[in-house]
């Protein structure tokens, strides 16, 4: 069977650059992503004042195994996703990334784990929370459907001139003044289908960001913390993904941590993508003591 990387080099050889026709260089490249993951995809030269873009092979390629795509529309696909990417007018162009002031207000966070991130994290600016790490990106563009993001490595704080507390400041001012977080009762986003079963013995809600990426993060917000807990009570918190969380009433659960984090984990095995793996463990915050800690 065709590997991977095989496969990549025919999509790059069977129209890609036979299109470009000299107008842009492209190759094959492999990136590497969050958890240990990598994907294979093609990038090109792009422009001076653009950042190279990568479209990504792995899911055609699956197709492709399972003879439900040619390589050559594949290939016919990632020239069209170039091209679009070429004739787009970026919102951040390289001489706006060197400048901090034009940066501050892009400035994001995101948690990742922090065990499984390590060699990323030499490369990143970044503090540890619980077992997490508190890295940060650039948002560029977003949309219901995707997210553009750049990933702040530790070469842009010497050129912005500025330290991580600063940088995570920034990021943490910007998230509190979007004032976007994200709480509902499960029940309440399910299709009407899914919602005609049992009644669950416990309520259990969704806790996210307005855009759904990278909406764990919300763990850091106190302030939204405190204020849920004064609605239900204390929190057992089961981290669904990078993305978003699920709560529970510690007061109306009638199992225990150990039963949750069982459940986490059988999820983060079956049903998470590797590269939105955030955690296998349970979370627990008192009301009282406004303390987020590992229950199990």
């Amino acid at each position: 069977m065709m590997q991977l990387n095989e496969f990549a080099e025919q999509v790059l050889s069977a129209g890609v650059r036979e299109k470009a026709d000299g107008d842009f260089s492209a190759w094959t490249a492999t990136i590497h992503k969050n958890n240990g993951t990598a994907f294979v995809g093609i990038t090109t030269s792009g422009t001076e004042d653009q950042a190279q873009p990568v479209v990504y092979l792995d899911g055609y390629y699956n197709m492709f195994i399972h003879s439900q795509i040619s390589i050559k529309e594949v290939s016919d696909t990632v020239y069209d996703v170039i091209m679009k990417h070429m004739n787009y007018v970026p919102d951040i162009k390289v001489e706006d990334l060197m400048n901090w002031e034009r940066m501050k207000s892009k400035i994001c966070v995101k948690l990742i784990n922090a065990e499984q991130n390590m060699k990323l994290l030499a490369d990143m600016p970044h503090r540890f929370y619980l077992d997490f790490a508190v890295v940060y990106y650039i948002k560029i563009s977003e949309n219901e459907d995707e997210l553009e993001t750049i990933d702040v490595k530790n070469n842009y704080l010497d050129t912005w001139g500025i330290s991580e507390d600063e940088l995570y400041k920034t990021g943490m001012g910007n998230m509190e003044s979007s004032n976007q977080v994200f709480f509902k009762n499960m029940k309440e986003i399910l299709p009407l289908w899914l919602q005609k079963g049992a009644e669950p013995p416990f309520p259990m809600y969704v806790l996210t960001n307005a855009s759904r990426h990278y909406g764990a993060s919300v763990l850091l917000l106190k302030r939204e913390l405190l204020k849920i807990s004064q609605s239900i009570g204390n929190m057992i918190i089961l981290p669904s993904s990078l993305h978003e969380l699920i709560v529970l009433p510690e007061n109306q659960y009638t199992g225990d941590c150990e039963a949750c984090a069982e459940m986490v984990r059988d999820v983060n095995a079956s049903v998470v993508l590797p590269e939105d793996y955030l955690s296998n463990h349970v979370y627990t915050y008192s009301r009282d003591t406004q303390e987020l800690k590992i229950a199990a």
